[in-house]
C-alpha cells in the first residue's frame, strides 16, 4: 500500500510539474491536448478510458457492501421478509445514485463526487461505525469519542471533496 501511495503522489507531481496550472482532472486529457496525438492513437486513449470506467463500475460497488451491511443490521431487516427488504433497499440506493449521475452533464463530475464520498465513508466513518457496533460494550468513552471524531473528520472530508469539486467545475 505505501508503494502504491508514493506512485500516486509521484505521478500526481510529474503531471502538475510537465502541464502546471493547465493540469487537468483527467489525465489522459491532458496528453492528448498537449501532445497533440494523432488519430490512430487515440484509439488507445478510447481504450484506456473504457478500462478506467470498468474500473470504476467493480470498485464502487464493493465499496457499497459495507455500506448494505451497516444498514442491512438495522431491526428493520430482523422480521417479515428479510431478503425481500435487502433487494428492495439495495435496488433504491443504486436506482438513486442512478438518477441523480443521470442528471449530472458531466459524467466526471458525478466519480469526483462519489469517489471523494466513497473514500471518506471508507476511511473513515465505515470503520469507526463498525468498530462501534463489533466493540461498543467494551470501549471507554475515550474510544467512543475517537471514534465519533473520525466519522465527523470523515463527513467533513467528504463534505468539502463535493465542495471542492463543484468549485472546480463552476470556475
Amino acid at each position: 500500500m505505501i508503494v502504491v501511495t508514493i506512485m500516486f503522489i509521484a505521478l500526481g507531481l510529474v503531471g502538475y510539474t510537465t502541464f502546471g496550472e493547465a493540469t487537468k482532472v483527467e489525465l489522459l486529457t491532458n496528453i492528448l491536448d498537449e501532445f497533440g496525438l494523432k488519430d490512430h492513437m487515440k484509439s488507445g486513449v478510447v481504450v484506456i478510458s473504457v478500462f478506467v470506467m470498468v474500473n470504476a463500475l467493480c470498485s464502487y460497488p464493493l465499496q457499497a457492501l459495507a455500506a448494505f451491511d451497516i444498514i442491512e443490521s438495522h431491526r428493520f431487516f430482523t422480521d417479515g421478509n428479510i431478503k425481500m427488504k435487502k433487494i428492495l433497499v439495495r435496488t433504491f440506493i443504486v436506482l438513486l445514485g442512478t438518477f441523480i449521475a443521470s442528471l449530472m452533464h458531466n459524467p466526471q463530475l458525478f466519480i469526483e463526487i462519489v469517489g471523494g464520498i466513497s473514500a471518506s465513508m471508507v476511511c473513515f466513518v465505515l470503520p469507526s461505525l463498525m468498530y462501534l457496533k463489533e466493540y461498543g460494550i467494551m470501549l471507554n468513552l475515550k474510544q467512543i469519542l475517537m471514534c465519533y471524531g473520525f466519522m465527523l473528520i470523515g463527513g467533513a472530508l467528504g463534505i468539502y471533496s463535493v465542495i471542492s469539486s463543484l468549485g472546480l467545475k463552476a470556475t
